[in-house]
C-alpha cells in the first residue's frame, strides 16, 4: 500500500494510532458525559405529594379507624416508589405501612402507590392526623395536610330485664 492510500485509508493521519486515540478520546468524553447524566438522573429529584383520607371521619371509642395514603408526584420516572408512610397524631407515631400499588394490571386504571393502616387506639376527642412519606433514592419525602379525626364516646346502653312468671291458679 503506498502512501497516499494510507492517507485516504486514515482520513489524512499518518498513522492508525492517531486515529485510535482520537477515537478513544471522544468514546471517554461520550461516556462520560452519559454517566454524569444518570448519575443526574439517580439523585431524588423527582417531588412527591401525600394525600390522606380517614374512614370513618368520625368513629366511636375503641372501634377502628381507617388511615389511607396516597404518593402522587409529576412526571414519568421509570422507577416506582418505595418506602414507608408513618401516620403520625400529632407527634406521636400511630404506626408505620410499607407502600403498595393499586390498580397495576387493570385495563383502564390508573396505578396509584397506597399505604394504609387501621387504628383503634385513639381517645376521645379530635386528633390531627398526618402521613408522611420516607421517600427514596429516586422520590423526595412528603407530608399530608392534617386531616381531623374526631373520636366519641360510646352511647350509654341501657340494659333491661323482662322477667316471666306463671302464675298457675286452681279453681275449685
Amino acid at each position: 500500500m503506498n502512501s497516499n492510500a494510507t492517507n485516504l485509508l486514515f482520513f489524512g493521519l499518518r498513522s492508525p494510532s492517531v486515529l485510535a486515540f482520537r477515537w478513544l478520546k471522544w468514546l471517554l468524553f461520550f461516556v462520560g458525559s452519559s454517566l454524569a447524566l444518570v448519575a443526574q438522573a439517580q439523585s431524588p429529584a423527582v417531588a412527591t405529594t401525600t394525600t390522606l383520607t380517614s374512614s370513618p371521619a368520625s368513629q366511636v371509642a375503641g372501634l377502628s379507624v381507617g388511615l389511607r395514603s396516597e404518593v402522587n408526584w409529576t412526571g414519568a420516572p421509570l422507577e416506582r416508589p418505595t418506602g414507608t408512610v408513618s401516620f403520625f397524631d400529632g407527634t406521636t407515631l400511630l404506626g408505620t405501612s410499607n407502600l403498595f400499588v393499586e390498580g397495576a394490571g387493570i385495563i383502564g386504571a390508573t396505578p396509584r402507590w397506597i399505604a394504609s393502616l387501621n387504628v383503634s387506639t385513639l381517645t376521645v376527642g379530635a386528633h390531627s392526623i398526618t402521613a408522611v412519606y420516607s421517600g427514596d433514592t429516586v422520590f423526595t419525602p412528603s407530608t399530608s395536610a392534617q386531616l381531623v379525626v374526631t373520636v366519641t364516646t360510646p352511647a350509654p346502653s341501657f340494659a333491661t330485664t323482662t322477667t316471666l312468671t306463671s302464675s298457675t291458679a286452681s279453681q275449685v
